[in-house]
């Protein structure tokens, strides 16, 4: 399996989420935006090896977190 993703495919599926999802969450509590989130959450999975469980994933996405805030950044 080829977990090598390019800046301009995450670039592509975050813009794809900001023109579709529809967030409906209530604004108490929310700390991040939920395409975000999803972002992270997605890369997180793809770029892991092995077994997956919830911590394995969070410490990816905190991982991946200023990498992607990056690549956000150079669409804009």
């Amino acid at each position: 399996m080829n977990n090598d993703l390019s800046n301009s495919k995450i670039r592509l599926f975050y813009n794809d989420l900001q023109i579709n999802l529809n967030d409906t969450r209530s604004n108490s509590g929310r700390k991040h935006e939920l395409l975000l989130v999803i972002t992270l959450l997605v890369i997180s999975i793809l770029r892991s090896y092995g077994h997956l469980n919830m911590s394995k994933i969070h410490r990816n996405m905190v991982r991946n977190y200023d990498e992607s805030m990056c690549v956000f950044a150079e669409g804009y």
